[in-house]
């Protein structure tokens, strides 16, 4: 039985999923329409999103259904099953309708949704003197994040989008992080996503998963912070960005270089862990599956 999320395979291993090219160009296809109707009305297209993507879900079109909720999130009540399904659901026509924006290049207007429920978080990320590790993951409205950084008026590294498939190139991109870090810039990594090795299997809803490594390596190099974030559509169809605190550095001083990043990579996986526990409807149906397919903590390896 694998001990890691197979969202995150080991090794710099490519996605395991890969659009046909029919489906790269429908979806094109289908973003150069969603940017034309943004244009002309962006909050009312949202609005859009949403509605078509619940009524998705209730007829069984897309989303997670009841018994996939119930599966990974068993504690919750019945009643509230398909309500989550139907969130997730619109949540993930939204989520498109954001990638649209940010790849035709529109992600100053994806940032006029933006809004920060933390204004003093706000402001001990961005104006922060030193660098910052910032991470999340594919929940909730992620694209979200790269706008709400979107003009905040220092340097911001997406590092997700520097992954690269060799470790020589990957070194590369770690030192470019490094510099950044040193000089002060933001560097926004995701834990659960391509390229890259894996850290040892941390516990997330009950199931044994993995992180990459490449975050908790920059802040062992930097002493830079790790602070997690996470966006979340609101009813009134705006994305906030919530930030939670930075994640506290190991206790003990006697711990190796693997042993520093593992004990980082739990920690943030405990801040994950209670925020899904608490927004059960920021899964992503892809990432859900992924949860699901993960080993339970209480199932004995293979």
């Amino acid at each position: 039985m694998t001990a890691h999320n197979p969202l995150v395979p080991t090794g710099g291993d490519h996605w395991p999923d890969v659009d046909p090219p029919w489906r790269l160009r429908l979806l094109s296809a289908y973003d150069s329409a969603t940017r034309a109707v943004a244009r002309i009305n962006l909050p009312g297209a949202v609005a859009l999103c949403d509605t078509a993507g619940r009524a998705a879900n209730l007829a069984r079109v897309q989303g997670p259904s009841t018994s996939d909720i119930a599966a990974l999130f068993d504690w919750l009540p019945p009643g509230d099953r398909g309500r989550v399904a139907r969130d997730i659901s619109a949540q993930r026509v939204k989520n498109r309708l954001a990638i649209a924006l940010v790849l035709g290049d529109r992600t100053a207007d994806l940032a006029r949704l933006v809004r920060w429920p933390d204004e003093a978080a706000r402001r001990a990320l961005v104006e922060s003197p030193s660098g910052v590790v910032i991470v999340a993951c594919h929940i909730g409205a992620f694209f979200g994040v790269r706008a709400a950084l979107h003009g905040v008026g220092r340097s911001v590294f997406m590092l997700r989008d520097m992954m690269k498939a060799d470790a020589a190139a990957r070194a590369g991109v770690l030192k470019r992080a490094v510099d950044g870090l040193r000089a002060g810039e933001l560097v926004v990594a995701t834990l659960d996503g391509p390229g890259g090795t894996s850290t040892r299997e941390v516990t997330c809803l009950g199931r044994r998963v993995a992180f990459r490594r490449g975050p908790f390596t920059l802040t062992r190099l930097t002493g830079a912070p790790i602070v997690p974030v996470a966006c979340a559509w609101t009813p009134h169809h705006h994305i906030e960005m919530r930030v939670g605190p930075p994640i506290a550095r190991p206790s003990r001083t006697d711990l190796d270089a693997v042993g520093f990043e593992d004990d980082m990579a739990a920690r943030t996986a405990q801040w994950f862990d209670a925020y899904l526990r608490a927004e059960p409807q920021e899964m992503w149906p892809n990432t859900l599956r992924h949860y699901l397919a993960a080993p339970r903590v209480d199932a004995s390896p293979e």
